[in-house]
C-alpha cells in the first residue's frame, strides 16, 4: 500500500483545525502521514496541533515563523515521503472515503493527478451546495485537454486542495509566496501530467468563512487575481496555441469574477471594467458557440453586453440569495 502524504497548512484557525484533523484522522485509507505547518499562528492552533501529534504517531508538526501560504506549502512538499501528496486546507474538511477512492482511480487508470468535486458550506447560515452538480462520474483527460478546461474551472480547476497529485510532478516546481500561490503552481504540474482523472463525488468539504480570500469583496488583490490568470493565458498558450478559444472563455469567466467583486464594493475600476466589457463584447460569437458554459451562463454574459446596470443588479439579487 502506497504511502500518501496529507499537508495541512496551518494558520490562526483554532476554531476549525479539531474538526479538519479529525477528518483526516477517519480516512478508509490507512498508509498516510500528516503533516502539520504551523505558518507562526497566534492563536491555540499550535497547541492543538501539538497535542495531536502526541497522540497519533503519523502525524509531523513543525512549527514556523509567518511567511505566508506559498513557502507553506513548499516546507510540506520538501518534507512529504509519500507517492502521492494531497492538500487540505486546516479550515475545511473531507469525507472518510477520499483519500482511498482518488488513490484506486490514480492507480487502476495510471493517472498522475486526480480531482473530485466538492461541497461549499457558507459558515455564515451553515447552508451548503455542491459546486458541479452536473459532471460526468469520472472522466479522464490528457496533458493538453486538462490545461483546455483549466482555466474554465470545470474538472479540473486551479484550487491545491481537491486534488491527489504525483509527488514526482513537484520535482522542480515550488509555490511562489503571496496569494493565489495555487493558480500561479498548477498549470505548471498539469504541463508535466500525462493523465488526469475528475470525479463527480464531493469529497472535499470546502467551507467559505466571512473572512476567506476567495468570497472577498473587490480590492486590490483582484488585481494580483487577474495578473495570475493572464499569466496562466500567456504560458498555456506557447504550448498549445490551438486552446485559444478556450483560454479565451476562461479569462472572461475570471474577468466576470472580478467584476462581481466591484458589484459588491460598488467600487468600479473604470479601465479594467471597460476591459472586462470589450472582451465580452467581442467574443460573443465564441460564447454563444462553446459548450464549456451552461445556457445560463450564455444569457449572463449576453446581459452584460446588452445592460451593464441590469447585470448588476441581477447578480446582487443572487448573490443575496445564494447565502
Amino acid at each position: 500500500m502506497e504511502k500518501i502524504s496529507v499537508i495541512i497548512p496551518i494558520y490562526n484557525v483554532e476554531k476549525y483545525l479539531k474538526r479538519c484533523l479529525d477528518s483526516v484522522l477517519k480516512q478508509t485509507y490507512q498508509n498516510i502521514e500528516i503533516i502539520l505547518i504551523d505558518d507562526g499562528s497566534t492563536d491555540t492552533s499550535g497547541l492543538i496541533a501539538d497535542e495531536y501529534s502526541k497522540r497519533y504517531k503519523n502525524i509531523n508538526v513543525v512549527h514556523k515563523r509567518n511567511e505566508g501560504i506559498g513557502q507553506t506549502r513548499n516546507l510540506g512538499i520538501q518534507m512529504a515521503k509519500g507517492e502521492y501528496i494531497l492538500f487540505v486546507d486546516s479550515d475545511d474538511y473531507i469525507d472518510e472515503n477520499m483519500i482511498e477512492q482518488m488513490h484506486l482511480v490514480a492507480v487502476n487508470n495510471n493517472c498522475d493527478l486526480v480531482c473530485c468535486n466538492k461541497y461549499r458550506i457558507y459558515e455564515k447560515n451553515n447552508r451548503g451546495m455542491v459546486t458541479d452538480e452536473e459532471m460526468e462520474p469520472i472522466k479522464f483527460f490528457s496533458r493538453k485537454e486538462a490545461l483546455g478546461v483549466f482555466l474554465l474551472t470545470k474538472y479540473v480547476d486551479v484550487v491545491f486542495w481537491n486534488k491527489l497529485i504525483k509527488k514526482d510532478l513537484f520535482e522542480g516546481i515550488r509555490c511562489p509566496n503571496g496569494i493565489y500561490e495555487d493558480l500561479a503552481t498548477i498549470y505548471k504540474l498539469l504541463l508535466k501530467a500525462n493523465k488526469i482523472a475528475n470525479m463527480y463525488n464531493p469529497f472535499y468539504y470546502y467551507c467559505q468563512r466571512e473572512s476567506s480570500i476567495t468570497d472577498e469583496k473587490y480590492n486590490e488583490k483582484m488585481i494580483i487575481l487577474k495578473n495570475a490568470i493572464d499569466d496562466n493565458y500567456n504560458e498555456i498558450i506557447k504550448y498549445y496555441p490551438d486552446l485559444k478559444d478556450n483560454l479565451i472563455l476562461g479569462k472572461i469567466h475570471w474577468y466576470t469574477v472580478i467584476y462581481d467583486k466591484m458589484i459588491l464594493n460598488n467600487d468600479f475600476d473604470t479601465a479594467l471594467k471597460k476591459e472586462i466589457k470589450s472582451m465580452i463584447s467581442s467574443n460573443l460569437e465564441l460564447i454563444k458557440k462553446s459548450d464549456q458554459f451552461s445556457k445560463m451562463k450564455k444569457i449572463q454574459y449576453y446581459l452584460f453586453h446588452v445592460s451593464e446596470p441590469i447585470y448588476r443588479m441581477s447578480y446582487k439579487l443572487f448573490y443575496k440569495l445564494k447565502r
